[in-house]
């Protein structure tokens, strides 16, 4: 677990008001009752520091991380937007035949947490639901642009789903940006390839579940 997604000063001062409260908490209420246990549990609760300040801090910031970061109680420390989800829409290649662009359909899935976030791609014929290959982000990265809006930057290795004989979809690593339009919760941007191919690809937020597949 990182903090590069936390707003830095809001972060600061959550972490000092919860130390006063936990430490109050720990010291109002946990001791009493450690006092009153064993010297076995009092042994054990000494050593392994269970119910320490830090402990209970590690918790709270443990449940922020999964799934508390969207809660509203705690939106306010996070800096990047919820991007979290299944998004379908299509993507149009460089990449020539019979004198046409590629076109395929295209599933992005996103699973993000308040300090990472990965993208697995799914890619399949226009007339069909058959998958033809997908690909899972190596590295991600949110950032927030001068003009307010955010861009994912990621780059990805591509694997083909069986039988494929369309060169710029044979396994291959690359590089794609994203840029995140809130409004109507879409992505829309450019990838490029070892293979030298580039493209476009563009999708809108489907749901929350994730599938795994186009």
């Amino acid at each position: 677990m990182n903090f590069k997604y936390y707003n830095t000063e809001r972060l600061i001062l959550f972490i000092i008001a919860l130390s006063i409260i936990v430490g109050s908490f720990v010291t109002f209420w946990v001791h009493p009752r450690v006092e009153k246990a064993s010297e076995s549990i009092k042994t054990v609760i000494i050593y392994t520091e269970v119910f320490s300040v830090p402990f209970f801090i590690s918790i709270i910031f443990s449940i922020i991380n999964s799934w508390g970061w969207k809660w509203c109680i705690f939106k306010w420390l996070i800096k990047v937007p919820d991007l979290s989800g299944r998004y379908t829409g299509r993507l149009v290649s460089s990449y020539m035949e019979e004198g046409k662009a590629v076109e395929k359909k295209c599933t992005l899935e996103i699973k993000q947490n308040a300090s990472s976030i990965h993208i697995s791609a799914y890619f399949g014929n226009l007339d069909s639901n058959i998958q033809t290959s997908n690909s899972f982000g190596i590295s991600t990265e949110i950032i927030e642009e001068k003009n307010g809006f955010y861009t994912l930057y990621y780059n990805y290795n591509n694997e083909t789903d069986g039988l494929n004989l369309n060169n710029e979809f044979d396994n291959h690593s690359g590089t794609a940006r994203y840029k995140y339009f809130p409004d109507n919760k879409s992505l829309k941007g450019l990838y490029y390839n070892q293979k030298k191919n580039d493209g476009q690809i563009e999708v809108t937020f489907e749901q929350e579940l994730l599938l795994g597949r186009l």
